[in-house]
């Protein structure tokens, strides 16, 4: 049984390694992944995710107009979320039900009972719900494993283009396309020089991001939605991505975590050199830096 929805008079026996609810004692995973037992998990959670996107595909291709609700703080969901989020989860209890699931789609779990998870799962069924709606071909799948407050493995999956970005922690970053695994790795960007390619959101543009941006020497700016800007940084199609104010969530960023960092690049908080945190008490994400070279971290300006 994963615990995936609001669990508000749940709670955690660490000590014994169960989840209390309702009269129900679950158990939760304890014992730690190795390199090996993450890489093992691959297959079957590819192909998981891929069938997750092959429904998100018949309902973009076929259905016409997709009716539109706004949750509580005004984001759309639509019938595509719901549904790629029932595969993903039901999914994903199949593989291990010892391991919980937070999603955007699900109601969220306490954090009293999240900070004593030692493994759990966090999905976004569709990340680019906008750009899904105005058929931008601009949208995505997350996926990954936390362990305490680290990402351990993490799939962007862009269906419109079948393209898989994958690591796990130990094995490298991957993306599977047409059959093929290649391995991705950043590359050094010099922040002095003029005409470097800044990502910025297609959705949700701050001022306070773009005056910052205005410390770089005309830079060129690309446009995009989703997950798809954090992995142009390790495919050489861009340099840099900031974002000094934004209402992302941590499944938004998760897996893109565990992917830059296997690429040698990383995800840090915005004020200080650190690599962001997960499972935190509100999972809101305030800002960031995204970069392709995690030693390059330091050379940013502030």
């Amino acid at each position: 049984m994963a615990i995936n929805l609001a669990l508000r008079s749940g709670s955690v026996n660490s000590s014994l390694g169960f989840f209390h609810f309702m009269g129900l004692s679950v158990p939760l995973r304890s014992i730690k992944y190795n390199t090996v037992e993450l890489e093992k998990l691959m297959p079957d959670l590819q192909n998981l995710v891929r069938e997750a996107g092959k429904e998100l595909m018949r309902i973009y291709r076929k259905e016409g107009d997709v009716a539109v609700e706004l949750k509580e703080d005004d984001s759309p969901v639509t019938i595509a979320d719901l549904r790629s989020n029932r595969i993903l989860v039901d999914g994903l209890k199949k593989l291990d039900e010892n391991i919980p699931i937070v999603s955007e789609e699900n109601k969220e779990i306490p954090w009293e009972v999240r900070q004593s998870f030692e493994y759990f799962w966090i999905i976004d069924p569709l990340d680019g719900t906008k750009e899904f709606i105005q058929e931008l071909d601009e949208f995505t799948i997350h996926l990954a494993l936390i362990h305490k407050t680290k990402v351990v493995l993490g799939i962007i999956y862009a269906p419109v283009h079948d393209k898989m970005y994958y690591a796990w922690e130990g094995g490298g970053a991957w993306l599977n396309t047409n059959g093929k695994n290649t391995r991705l790795s950043g590359h050094e960007v010099d922040f002095t020089q003029s005409g470097i390619r800044i990502l910025r959101s297609r959705s949700n543009l701050d001022p306070k991001t773009m005056e910052y941006i205005r410390n770089f020497k005309n830079p060129e700016l690309i446009t995009l939605g989703s997950g798809l800007k954090f992995v142009q940084l390790i495919t050489g199609q861009a340099d840099y991505y900031p974002r000094a104010k934004t209402y992302m969530k941590e499944w938004d960023i998760a897996p893109a975590q565990i992917i830059l960092e296997e690429a040698g690049g990383g995800i840090y908080e915005w004020s200080v050199d650190e690599p962001l945190d997960y499972n935190k008490e509100h999972l809101t994400i305030k800002g960031f830096r995204a970069v392709s070279r995690r030693d390059q971290i330091g050379e940013l300006p502030s």
